[in-house]
């Protein structure tokens, strides 16, 4: 028996669940550590002393142990352009237009705004949570404490995410799909 019951949905409902690219970013606070790990092996490739090698690999696995505990993952998702759209305009109400901002300080907002909207949570090493909604001042507090090269690693993650992702670019969409 056919039945001509129309089926319907909420198309929003269904819409705000698009799944955008999402990845992860792997960054160490211990700095200190990786500089410490690097001028003691730099010594123990430089001495022929088998007791003080053995002595500087027993250091560099304590250090590597400690930096290892320094790893915190950052979970990050790409954002459609109505939301990049959506945080110019926050820029723009809270700096005033091109003509009126401090476009450095405005520009920096916006960028750290553009990576917070990037970040959905944060992991560290025991696996204890940071779910917040990132802002761009909490971005500006990050990078003013993170080494340049995990600023560039965020960054890069941005950018493939978002700016660099095309999610057809390489699906021939038809009908097999």
């Amino acid at each position: 028996m056919e039945t001509n019951e129309k089926k319907t949905f909420n198309f929003m409902d269904f819409a705000a669940g698009t799944n955008f690219p999402t990845d992860t970013v792997d960054v160490y606070t211990d700095a200190d550590a990786a500089y410490q790990i690097g001028k003691l092996e730099a010594k123990a490739n430089s001495t022929g002393d088998d007791k003080v090698v053995k002595e500087l690999e027993e250091r560099i696995a304590e250090l590597r142990k400690q930096f290892k505990a320094s790893k915190v993952t950052i979970y990050m998702r790409g954002i459609s352009p109505r939301m990049e759209e959506k945080l110019n305009k926050e820029a723009d109400k809270k700096f005033g237009s091109d003509e009126d901002a401090n476009l450095n300080d405005k520009n920096q907002w916006y960028n750290n705004a553009f990576i917070a909207a990037h970040i959905t949570k944060v992991e560290n090493a025991e696996g204890a949570v940071d779910d917040r909604d990132w802002t761009s001042e909490d971005i500006t507090a990050l990078f003013l404490t993170i080494t340049p090269e995990s600023i560039k690693r965020i960054v890069a993650m941005t950018q493939t995410l978002t700016l660099k992702a095309d999610i057809f670019a390489n699906v021939e969409v038809n009908p097999d799909f």
